[in-house]
């Protein structure tokens, strides 16, 4: 198997990458927008949950006092960490992403060693893996 994988390492090394340098540079560009907005919205979300946490210690004039109300509230906040979670996530690919742009390895599936097409790159410009490899990693259950 790690014949198979150097095989594949020395055929990619052959081709030439199918991104120009304008298209690297836009994913760069995408990337630290799409980091930009990420961590703005989970710094918005931490501080929501932050300032709730407040209340519910402290001021009592905007805590439910009602049953139902406090479990509304308890999903919320759960929500909200659940949704900071996912974006910390993406963050991490995006830097990973960013990382390989620096590397010039930008645009390789790191499974396959194959090119990932533009079409996912634009969909997902974080991702480090064509579509084939991450349909086999989620069907093999390993994150990725």
């Amino acid at each position: 198997m790690k014949k198979k994988e150097q095989h594949n390492n020395s055929n990619h090394s052959n081709k030439k990458n199918p991104l120009t340098k304008n298209q690297i540079e836009h994913y760069r560009d995408t990337l630290i927008q799409l980091k930009m907005q990420i961590m703005k919205n989970v710094d918005s979300l931490e501080n929501d949950n932050l300032n709730s946490n407040k209340e519910s210690s402290g001021d009592l004039s905007s805590y439910s006092l009602h049953m139902a109300d406090m479990g509304t509230d308890t999903y919320d906040k759960e929500l909200a960490m659940n949704v900071a979670g996912n974006e910390q996530d993406i963050l991490y690919q995006i830097d990973q992403a960013l990382d390989r742009i620096n590397k010039g390895t930008y645009g390789i599936c790191e499974m396959h060693q194959d090119f990932i097409p533009t079409s996912r790159l634009n969909a997902i410009p974080w991702t480090s893996y064509c579509k084939e490899a991450q349909e086999k990693i989620e069907k093999d259950g390993r994150k990725g």
